[in-house]
């Protein structure tokens, strides 16, 4: 699959149409990306907008190549779970189920390096919270490492949705034990891509089957 310059506008215009869309450098940094108008309203059409195909959903971060679909994480997500679950990107533009990867403006976004944690956090655990309420999920499996900033955010909300009933349950992974286990025999999936790690891997994958085989 072709990645996409970021630098080249595009996209569907399933949210904005074209004359809506903004210059590229007003979405380029972090900080910009955070608190831009654009990429909020964009997360309240995307809640307006999708529908859930499957109970159980797989939360995983973006990826620098777009579509997201064209790195190597994403791709082989969507050909081992891509009929069982829904996948949806958490990024610092939003949650993004996969029906958007293709929308403006989420080819085109480039949030860089780290800015500021404690926005990132605060909106990633409201949005969550927004998300969840909206749509009708009965299963979470938040692929999240104790080493990222999604994971207090991640645990604070949907520890929050399933004590409120919103969901029946969810889980993070890999937890500590399983990060430590896959880094301490070498990352035999690649340093660069932890999350296809056999072990990491394997454990996405059992609860996946567990909570998609479900009624």
């Amino acid at each position: 699959m072709k990645q996409w310059n970021k630098k080249i506008h595009g996209g569907n215009e399933k949210l904005f149409l074209k004359s809506e869309w903004v210059p590229i450098n007003e979405l380029i940094g972090e900080k910009k990306v955070l608190n831009h108008p654009l990429l909020h309203t964009a997360f309240f059409l995307i809640l307006k907008k999708h529908i859930p195909k499957y109970k159980t959903v797989l939360l995983s971060l973006c990826t620098a190549t777009r579509p997201y679909s064209a790195g190597r994480k994403w791709k082989k997500y969507i050909e081992e779970f891509g009929n069982r679950v829904d996948l949806v990107v958490i990024s610092n533009g939003g949650i993004v189920p996969k029906e958007f990867w293709y929308s403006y403006p989420f080819l085109n976004y480039d949030a860089g390096i780290h800015e500021d944690d404690a926005l990132y956090k605060k909106l990633m655990y409201e949005r969550m919270m927004k998300f969840f309420k909206k749509h009708k999920y009965d299963y979470v499996v938040a692929n999240f490492s104790p080493r990222q900033r999604n994971f207090e955010p991640a645990e604070q909300s949907l520890s929050k949705l399933k004590a409120d009933c919103f969901i029946k349950d969810y889980t993070l992974v890999p937890d500590q034990t399983t990060y430590m286990k896959a880094q301490n025999q070498g990352w035999i999936g690649g340093r660069m891509f932890p999350d296809l790690d056999p072990i990491i891997f394997q454990k996405i994958t059992e609860y996946i089957n567990m909570f998609s085989s479900k009624k």
